[in-house]
């Protein structure tokens, strides 16, 4: 486990620092413009506080501020005041990140994880690596893209609950069958998939060819809607639903005896 950060083993001063020279490292968590325009429609110099920065080879690298920074640069400010670190490294940037940052509520579990994998937590190092063997990315910068997974939550409990091999198994299999397609590694169809093959892969009638099959046939978007059904007409979880769904589309038209249960 990393050491946590402690403001109080660097040296530090305010000083106001031209903009242009502040930097943003990788460990920062994506902008949100909405942030950004909230701060400039209530635009208050009194209330706005210090950037936290830190001067490091030379140049500044701001680890808590970075909408405020953006809000002053679109509102044509030329400076801002800054607490000054010395004596920082990189990681320990990234931990002063995670410190002052992971929290609050301005931090989805995304950039928590982000900023994880900057400061080398092994956990999150681990899981990543999981993914990236699969083909497929973790959605860090929010992009939004397909083949990128946003449900950090999901992955992390499947991972946490059934291992390595289990999260790749049901990562590659969501992969065969439905692509890349985004909608297709969401939370619940990750987390549903994972617990029906947790639940049926043994039973001697479960054929996971013939399950590949239905849904290559019938399509992802027949089991979201199917999903979506069961959680309203059985008061289901998504995750749930997303269970019964597979179990409907796999016995459809199948003979008594054959179906699993």
């Amino acid at each position: 486990m990393t050491k946590q950060f402690n403001p109080n083993s660097y040296p530090k001063s305010i000083s106001r620092i031209p903009l242009s020279q502040i930097n943003v490292a990788d460990y920062q968590r994506v902008v949100r413009e909405s942030t950004v325009r909230k701060i400039i429609n209530n635009f208050d110099p009194r209330g706005l506080g210090s950037l936290l920065v830190s001067k490091r080879d030379g140049k500044y690298w701001v680890f808590d501020g970075q909408h405020r920074l953006r809000a002053l640069q679109a509102l044509g400010a030329k400076t801002a005041e800054c607490i000054v670190y010395e004596g920082m490294t990189y990681l320990d940037e990234a931990k002063a990140w995670d410190y002052f940052n992971l929290k609050s509520s301005r931090a989805t579990r995304l950039d928590q994880a982000n900023a994880e994998i900057k400061r080398g937590d092994t956990f999150a190092i681990a899981l990543n690596k999981t993914v990236e063997e699969t083909g497929l990315s973790i959605d860090y910068q929010q992009t939004g893209r397909d083949g990128y997974i946003s449900a950090y939550i999901a992955l992390e409990k499947i991972y946490k609950e059934y291992g390595r091999d289990r999260l790749q198994k049901t990562l590659r299999f969501i992969k065969q069958v439905f692509g890349l397609s985004r909608k297709a590694f969401q939370r619940s169809m990750i987390i549903g998939m994972t617990e029906f093959f947790v639940r049926y892969e043994k039973n001697p009638k479960f054929d996971q060819r013939f399950l590949e099959k239905r849904l290559v046939n019938n399509g992802l978007q027949v089991l979201l809607n199917l999903a979506t059904r069961n959680k309203k007409q059985y008061n289901q979880t998504l995750e749930e639903a997303t269970v019964s769904a597979l179990l409907e589309l796999y016995n459809s038209n199948k003979k008594f005896e054959n179906r699993l249960r």
